[in-house]
């Protein structure tokens, strides 16, 4: 890992991206250390992964370049191409919120 960007818990994983590779990287905790467990490698993200949510097998990453910005969707943890890009200027950040399930809407 060159230059960290962006970190979320995953289970017992804690997963960390890399700016520079566009990957991110799945450590498990024990104590006060870590242990890479594995990596997940985003296809188009490299020189410009910056943040990420994940959430039912699929991450949502800010994929923000000198002269382009979009909200992809890939495969967690498998990673790859992307899934699905929503082309925006310049994001800075991801975030994912649930619609409340048919029983919560009551």
């Amino acid at each position: 890992m060159t230059l960290p960007a962006g970190l979320a818990v995953t289970g017992p994983d804690v997963a960390v991206g890399d700016l520079n590779t566009g990957t991110i990287f799945h450590f498990r905790i024990s104590g006060s250390s870590g242990t890479e467990v594995g990596t997940t490698p985003l296809v188009g993200a490299e020189y410009a992964l910056f943040q990420f949510a994940v959430n039912r097998g699929r991450v949502i990453a800010d994929v923000n370049d000198a002269s382009s910005g979009a909200a992809e969707s890939f495969h967690y943890p498998l990673g790859g191409s992307a899934i699905r890009s929503i082309t925006v200027q310049q994001p800075v950040g991801v975030a994912i919120s649930l619609a409340p399930s048919k029983s919560e809407r009551r």
